[in-house]
């Protein structure tokens, strides 16, 4: 009678493991198919929107440097006219003073 009893719990323990282990494998499957969806987004959309990043960044970085080009261009055009202008500043004084004028 022990023993029957015995193979009664037995036999509880063991369909309730198998009615977890089934609801596990499920949720295990289920898991899977989420990864895989998740995998092929990060492939296909997000792979996508970060190379358009980095092509929008280099971009961006080709036209900073051209406009540090430009703005370098321009102050050695400002700093030229600098000189220039010191210079004639110079000369009309120089030409003042030779011709008597204060």
């Amino acid at each position: 009678m022990n023993e029957e009893r015995i193979l009664d719990l037995l036999e509880k323990v063991y369909t309730e493991f198998s009615k977890k282990f089934d609801a596990v494998e499920q949720e295990l499957k289920e898991v899977r198919q989420d990864v895989k969806k998740l995998n092929a987004k990060i492939d296909g959309e997000i792979s996508d929107k970060i190379r358009a990043l980095f092509d929008d960044r280099q971009v961006v970085h080709e036209k900073f440097n051209e406009i540090n080009e430009k703005i370098d261009r321009l102050q050695m055009d400002v700093n030229n006219l600098t000189v220039k202008t010191i210079y004639h500043d110079n000369r009309i004084i120089e030409l003042g003073k030779k011709l008597g004028v204060k």
